[in-house]
């Protein structure tokens, strides 16, 4: 065998121990599946070695991988002339303030937007988050200042004062440091979410309306024994397997109209539901206090009508989220999309009237 095919079937193996690496970590699997999955390829006529399965090499191969992502990416921006950045913070599943930050540029026409890096926060300030945006860019893309000042346009962010803040937020610094004709934009999609919250909040029927699927949410989500009650009746009914779902979340448009779509499919069997379980003799004063509650909304015309109309509103609404958190979509197009939503929604209440 010659040194060129003992090179060559090296390369194979490490190639489908490369892919294996990356598809577990593309769907957030821990390094120790690495082993169980190097395994499994052998069991199916797979050549992968004995060598390099462990969890210690798999995370190797994912930093080879994550070197050659980010030179690519550094190699792309220099291409660029002029950059914008994205930034959120949150809190993991470990109670750490983590700051995520995106670019976002064009080259000969076409529109890329890249994740960079996620880097820990100590406090979520606009001090620290502002160093932290610089340091990660520095880091993964090998963009100093000095490199901002020439290619940096702009920022997009939430609302908050720690980002938009007039006298101190991360917006404010980088324009006071790094490029005075920074152009801030608070990010749509979330902007949309705040307009409709604010509006509602004055609605007395939408209040009543967020505290139902609460309730609801809760209620089945919390009991087996509610749930299977829920069950046998949608099974009787004929309706199609449905839950009621939780309302509120990162996405609150969304999360709302698939809570309202869901308790719109199932109102007979959410009905019968709360009937019969106040009727039951080992019912107690809470569960018959809800059961009265759900029973109540659903059999009011009013509220049964605002239920409907509300629903329509998030759909378009939904719709509309979608498109604001199109990866490509730019800031001209939106007044387009705009326009679309709102002859969309027209069409849609002449076609119900």
């Amino acid at each position: 065998m010659t040194l060129q095919s003992i090179q060559k079937d090296v390369f194979t193996k490490l190639e489908i121990l490369f892919r294996t690496s990356h598809a577990l970590t593309k769907h957030g699997r821990p390094f120790t599946d690495f082993l169980w999955q190097c395994i499994l390829d052998t069991k199916k006529g797979l050549d992968v070695g004995n060598t390099y399965r462990t969890d210690k090499k798999c995370k190797e191969f994912l930093g080879s991988i994550a070197e050659i992502e980010r030179q690519e990416l550094e190699n792309t921006l220099r291409s660029a002339p002029y950059i914008s950045v994205m930034c959120d913070e949150s809190t993991d599943s470990a109670v750490q303030e983590q700051v995520i930050v995106y670019v976002r540029f064009a080259v000969k026409g076409v529109i890329h937007c890249k994740f960079v890096g996620v880097k820990h926060v100590e406090r979520p300030n606009a001090a620290l988050i502002y160093d932290c945006i610089l340091c990660v860019l520095n880091e993964y893309c090998g963009f100093t200042i000095s490199d901002l000042k020439l290619h940096l346009v702009g920022f997009a962010s939430d609302g908050g004062a720690v980002m938009r803040g007039l006298h101190n937020g991360v917006s404010t610094k980088l324009k006071q440091s790094i490029q005075p004709n920074l152009v801030a934009i608070h990010c749509l999609a979330h902007y949309l979410e705040l307009a409709l919250k604010a509006a509602l909040s004055e609605t007395p029927l939408n209040l009543k309306v967020e505290n139902l699927l609460k309730k609801l949410y809760a209620f089945f989500h919390h009991s087996p024994v509610h749930r299977a009650i829920l069950k046998k009746y949608r099974e009787t009914l004929r309706i199609k397997f449905c839950v009621p779902t939780r309302v509120g979340g990162t996405r609150w448009v969304s999360h709302t109209k698939r809570a309202l779509t869901n308790v719109l499919k199932i109102v007979p069997a959410l009905i019968l539901t709360a009937k019969n379980l106040r009727q039951e003799s080992t019912c107690n004063a809470s569960t018959a206090g809800s059961c009265k509650f759900i029973e109540d909304a659903l059999n009011n015309l009013e509220f049964f009508q605002y239920i409907h109309f509300f629903c329509d509103v998030t759909s378009i609404l939904s719709y509309f989220s979608q498109l604001l958190q199109h990866p490509y979509l730019t800031v001209a197009e939106t007044p387009c999309c705009r326009s679309s939503v709102t002859k969309m929604a027209f069409i849609s209440v002449h076609a119900t009237n």
